[in-house]
């Protein structure tokens, strides 16, 4: 794949070449990890169908009245209640069916999204779900990466979280544990090996799934854009390695030791037992 930004199906950007970011992660744990996941892509999961719906609803409201239809409410048990239900899918050919709680969720967090006056107004004049591929200036091979939006206006990156808590701490927790400023300082590497000096910022829009759908837009500092990018570094040159041999080594096979965490060491300090 050539370099640039283009406008294809998700389903194809899957199978394309290129390391992407979960790609990344992956290899973080080990190059084996990454061999295999590579080699054996998950199947979708509910929350990962749930995630798709939502994202079509908030970010493509045209395309998702296109390619969607909400079942109506049968009983799939019976004769009448199947029949209906057939009748529906074939008077909606080529739709994805989905259930009324699955729309509803979704509308509910796109309303809850796009009420937000700064998400809007990125959103808005975005171009959405680009697939971009860059050679990495350093090592020679093709990276890719899919975000949600892209805000030249204001050279934004807008990528769209949900999640059960979206409150300051709980969000930079999810950060960190999920490995998101990973994905922040990757996409911003690749859009400025591409559009030089255009994108600049990467927000996130946490949104949480249940009501009243709590917003929490996060820009990440250049500090932690910074420190992301030094660990991503690390482990592009450990790949770029990996490609020339061929070699996928596991984990390291050692006993590691241990320790308790910061917080339960406090608590014995402390002397607040947990008993």
């Amino acid at each position: 794949m050539k370099p640039g930004v283009y406008d294809i199906e998700h389903e194809k950007y899957l199978k394309m070449n290129g390391l992407s970011k979960s790609g990344l992660s992956n290899f973080s744990k080990s190059p084996e990890e990454y061999q295999y996941k590579r080699m054996h892509p998950v199947e979708q999961t509910k929350a990962m169908r749930n995630g798709t719906i939502i994202h079509t609803a908030t970010l493509e409201p045209s395309r998702y009245r296109e390619e969607y239809a909400v079942a109506p409410s049968v009983d799939r048990r019976t004769k009448v209640g199947k029949a209906k239900l057939q009748a529906f899918v074939e008077m909606n050919p080529g739709k994805e069916i989905i259930a009324q709680e699955e729309h509803d969720l979704a509308v509910n967090i796109s309303a809850a999204v796009h009420n937000s006056k700064k998400a809007h107004e990125k959103l808005s004049n975005a171009r959405i779900e680009s697939s971009v591929f860059w050679n990495d200036p350093d090592y020679d091979f093709l990276c890719k990466a899919r975000p949600d939006a892209l805000d030249e206006s204001t050279g934004t990156i807008i990528d769209l979280k949900t999640t059960n808590d979206a409150t300051y701490n709980k969000a930079r927790n999810t950060i960190m544990n999920l490995k998101y400023h990973w994905q922040a300082a990757f996409y911003l590497r690749g859009m400025r090996i591409l559009e030089p000096g255009k994108y600049t910022n990467f927000m996130f829009v946490f949104v949480e799934t249940t009501p009243p759908y709590y917003i929490n837009n996060i820009v990440l500092s250049p500090d932690f854009i910074t420190m992301a990018e030094i660990e991503i570094s690390t482990l592009l040159g450990d790949y770029a390695r990996c490609l020339e041999s061929d070699i996928w080594p596991g984990p390291p096979d050692e006993i590691t030791e241990m320790e308790p965490p910061e917080y339960y060491r406090r608590k014995f300090e402390n002397n607040e037992l947990p008993f």
